[in-house]
């Protein structure tokens, strides 16, 4: 079985990324592959390979929302949100 890998050369698009202890981190797909994303920070010097299960669609609104709620120590609302977010699909 065959690994399909997509590149993103010109366009990175935004995505959501569920860090350490669901902590939203707001990033750019670089790469993706059935089983990771790769995202790089908004300067290009720091990489790296994510879960694609951790990746999300981003949306100003959803990220005000989780970053809200991961300073609050809200985790129920953290992961009510992160639930209801949808998965990068592009």
């Amino acid at each position: 079985m065959s690994s399909r890998k997509i590149l993103f050369l010109d366009n990175r698009p935004t995505v959501l990324v569920k860090s350490f202890r669901d902590r939203p981190a707001k990033l750019w797909a670089v790469a993706k592959s059935d089983a990771y994303v790769e995202v790089q920070s908004e300067d290009g010097q720091a990489s790296i390979r994510v879960r694609a299960s951790e990746v999300y669609e981003f949306g100003e609104s959803v990220f005000r929302k989780l970053m809200s709620a991961f300073t609050r120590g809200d985790k129920d609302e953290l992961s009510a949100i992160w639930n209801q977010a949808a998965v990068f699909s592009s």
